[in-house]
């Protein structure tokens, strides 16, 4: 008898502990993903400042105007600084700080037509620097799976010209 009341016991406390890990393990998951919304809000609040915003409409503006020379450092500059907001999110991302989906749903638009349009920036700085906002492209590969995922740009391969004009128009009235 004295064996059978040890063995209930030891299972009882086995059985508590193994829900109190998996409590712990819920509260871990919620907190992380609670920071992480936190995270990525911040960052949807700094990428829609009125100083990122001021960036965006001037190059949305010298892009519908065609006054972008080449190794205009300025240009390049205001360029760099939206593509490095992205590829701090796109590093957050893979290190699986933030949500993947929120992430997608806050930023693909944006990483969408703003890589078609630094495509010759990252291009030339790729030539020294193959890493360049590598997690940027990183980033714009989880977007693509999950535009299947939601069958959102089907069937399509890059950005059709109208919504880019769009997409330029609506930027450059930030």
């Amino acid at each position: 008898m004295e064996n059978l009341y040890a063995a209930i016991t030891s299972w009882a406390a086995l059985i508590t502990a193994l829900i109190a890990c998996y409590a712990i393990w819920v509260d871990g998951k919620r907190s992380r993903f609670s920071q992480g919304l936190d995270i990525l809000l911040k960052f949807s609040n700094e990428f829609n400042n009125e100083d990122m915003k001021t960036v965006r409409r001037q190059i949305a503006q010298m892009h519908i105007k065609k006054t972008k020379k080449l190794n205009d450092v300025h240009n390049t500059n205001l360029e760099s600084e939206i593509l490095n907001h992205f590829q701090t999110v796109g590093l957050l991302l893979r290190k699986k700080i933030l949500d993947p989906e929120l992430t997608w749903s806050e930023y693909s638009y944006w990483v969408r037509y703003y890589l078609v349009l630094f495509k010759s920036t990252i291009d030339s700085f790729r030539e020294e620097d193959q890493t360049a906002w590598e997690d940027v492209d990183w980033m714009m590969k989880r977007f693509s799976k999950l535009d299947k995922k939601y069958k959102i740009y089907q069937n399509k391969e890059g950005v059709d010209q109208p919504e880019f004009i769009e997409f330029l128009q609506s930027e450059s009235e930030l």
